[in-house]
Parts: structure tokens; C-alpha cells; sequence
């Protein structure tokens, strides 16, 4: 696959959207195409404010795909589709078939981590989804971090273990991976980063433990967007459907812009594809534990205290991260970086006379 570039200056910085494509093109290699294709189109689009249409130069000739003049056919790998079929093709993405509109074509490296570990199901599923649509490098923790919230390590040295291609250990803190694979490990800032998948909730007050978050934390502060996924299920867990809206979300994560100074936190019901109602964007609620420290001696009749389990209270509405998954839809967050409560100091500034 190869570019084309009109200047030395934009080929510094930027590509046309242009694709020589010959066949055969791998599974693997095809949907990164789609990916790369898709989001040139949706990148032009908002860039420019038209949208712009794919079009196929083969056999000297130009034009829309066969059979359909709708750009999704490019994206959907139709059986006329020159990308799967035995023709050479340029596809490049205009709003003529004349003119060529600029797009950052370079391929996205994306992070991936999480909070459970290097050997985590639900990592595997993610890094699988988000793999067609750029470079997508591991770094995890080697062991479960689960609930170690934005904890860096500073008391010791870290070690960085690499266990495969694109995949990193790091015997530290979900945000100790984070920012050794910024500063150490990638060769390049990365274009997102996304954390997961968890094998469970992270709804309310539970993103203040969380590791999972956190990490996508660590990302927005080197100002890169970031993807928190979590699945509200019980073992066994079936990551099939949160990795597919994984991929979904990264692509327009990637295509578009997030909120400044923002990640999104990403929760999924226990539900199969079809039993899923549908996206809302929410609120944070609050998640409270009632009765969630035991008692428990040792051999020797030492008192000691275990933490987890209890009684969950929710609070705070219908337009929260819970009720959303409650009820049956895909929770997606915003969660910012200012911590200010903004109502708070507007009150201390009018009341608290000093």
C-alpha cells in the first residue's frame, strides 16, 4: 500500500488520501485499509465541513464503485469492491473525482493497557479489536493491579519485560505502564489509548479505585484521548460485544475529537448484541458500600481487616452511568481532568469573606 504526495513540505506532515491497492490484500491488511479509509472520509468531513465520496481510479479510468455510488461500499468489503477483487485500484477520498483532499494518513499507534494484568482476556479482546485500525502496542502490568487507582511507583525500580512483538510487561501500577510506554517505549506520542477490558463495573465512585480509569487518565494528562472499556457482567465473561463496540468507538475516537482535557469511561450491560438497547451518554452517579470490611483472625487470633464485598447504594438520577447499564444501554461518560468543583468556589468566593 503507498501514497501519494503532492509536496515535499505536505509530505512532511501530511498525505493525500490516497491508496494504490493490488491485490491480494490479507483479512488483516484489508481492515486496516477500511479503517484508514473511513476515517479519512469522516476526518475530511468534519475538517471541511462537506462530506466528501470514495472513488475508484482502475484501468485508467475514474469513478465511483461498481454497483453501488455510495462510499459504504469501500467499507464493507462488497464482492465488487476492487479492494477484494483480482483489479488494481487507486481509491482516494474527494468531493470530485478531480480533487484530493489532504488527510493525516500516517498510521495510528494506539496503547493499550489495563489494570489486570498482561495475560487479561479481556486485554486480548481489546488489543484484537483496535489492531485493524493501526500499530497496537501492549504495555500492561504483569500481574492483577485491580483497584490501585492513579498509583505511580516511586520507591523502587520497574522492570520492562518484552514478552512478544508489540507486547510489554511492566511489573508496576497500570499508570507506571502508561507513562514508561510514552517516555520509554513507543517510538512516537501515541494517536490513543485504550484501557480494558474489564471484567466488571466501573460505574460511579468506582472509577475513583480504578486502575482501568486511571490509566486513561494518565493518557488525557499527556493529552492524548483515551478509552476506558468495563463489561457489568459476572464469570464467566464473554468480551465478544464490548470488543466490537471497542472497535467502533476507537475509530471515532480517532476520527474525531474527544472534549477537552477528557476521557470516556465506557460501561457495558451483561447483554448479548440484540438484547442491548442502545448508547447513552451519562453522567457519573454515585456508588456507595455499606458493610464492606470484615473481620477475620489468623491462626494465632490476630484481629485483621479484609476489604471488598457489601451491600451497593446508588444515588444520583436517571441520566447516570448506572441506570444506564441498569436499563439495558452502553454507558459513555465524559470524565474530566479539573477536579475544581466550579459551583463550590463561585460559594466560598461569595460567603467566605477573608
Amino acid at each position: 500500500m503507498e501514497y501519494g504526495t503532492r509536496s515535499v513540505q505536505q509530505q512532511k506532515e501530511w498525505n493525500t488520501g490516497l491508496f494504490r491497492i493490488r491485490k491480494p490484500l490479507s483479512d488483516a491488511k484489508f481492515e486496516q485499509a477500511r479503517g484508514r479509509i473511513s476515517a479519512c472520509a469522516t476526518r475530511s468531513y468534519h475538517d471541511q465541513g462537506s462530506s466528501p465520496e470514495l472513488f475508484v481510479r482502475s484501468s485508467g479510468k475514474v469513478g465511483y464503485p461498481r454497483a453501488n455510488r455510495q462510499r459504504n461500499l469501500f467499507l464493507t468489503g462488497d464482492n465488487e469492491n476492487p479492494l477484494l477483487t483480482g483489479h488494481s485500484a487507486t481509491i482516494f477520498v474527494a468531493h470530485t473525482p478531480n480533487e484530493k483532499i489532504l488527510c493525516n494518513m500516517k498510521t495510528p499507534l494506539i496503547l493499550v493497557t489495563n489494570d489486570d494484568g498482561v495475560y487479561s482476556p479481556g486485554l486480548r479482546a481489546l488489543h484484537e479489536a483496535v489492531s485493524s485500525l493501526g500499530t497496537a502496542v501492549i504495555v500492561a502490568p504483569d500481574r492483577d493491579n485491580s483497584a490501585v487507582s492513579h498509583a505511580l511507583t516511586m520507591n523502587r525500580p520497574l522492570r520492562v519485560t518484552q514478552l512478544a512483538e508489540q507486547t510489554y510487561s511492566v511489573d508496576g501500577t497500570p499508570t507506571d505502564c502508561v507513562t514508561i510506554a510514552i517516555n520509554k517505549i513507543l517510538p512516537r506520542k501515541p494517536d490513543l489509548l485504550v484501557s480494558g477490558i474489564n471484567p466488571g463495573a466501573n460505574l460511579g465512585d468506582d472509577i475513583s479505585y480504578s486502575g482501568t480509569v486511571s490509566a486513561a487518565i494518565e493518557g488525557t494528562m499527556y493529552d492524548i484521548p483515551s478509552l476506558a472499556f468495563s463489561l457489568a457482567s459476572q464469570p464467566p465473561y464473554d468480551f465478544e460485544v464490548t470488543a466490537a463496540v471497542a472497535w467502533k468507538l476507537a475509530s471515532m475516537a480517532l476520527s474525531m475529537h474527544l472534549p477537552p482535557s477528557s476521557l470516556l469511561n465506557i460501561n457495558m450491560p451483561p447483554l448479548s448484541a440484540g438484547e442491548i438497547q442502545g448508547i447513552r451518554f451519562t453522567r457519573q452517579g454515585r456508588r456507595l458500600y455499606r458493610d464492606a470490611i470484615q473481620e477475620t483472625f489468623d491462626p494465632w487470633g490476630r484481629k485483621h481487616y479484609w476489604i471488598g464485598g457489601g451491600t451497593v447504594h446508588w444515588y444520583g438520577g436517571e441520566d447516570t452511568d448506572e441506570q444506564a447499564v441498569r436499563n439495558g444501554f452502553i454507558s459513555v461518560t465524559p470524565i474530566q481532568l479539573d477536579l475544581t468543583n466550579h459551583e463550590g468556589l463561585a460559594y466560598l468566593e461569595r460567603q467566605w469573606k477573608m
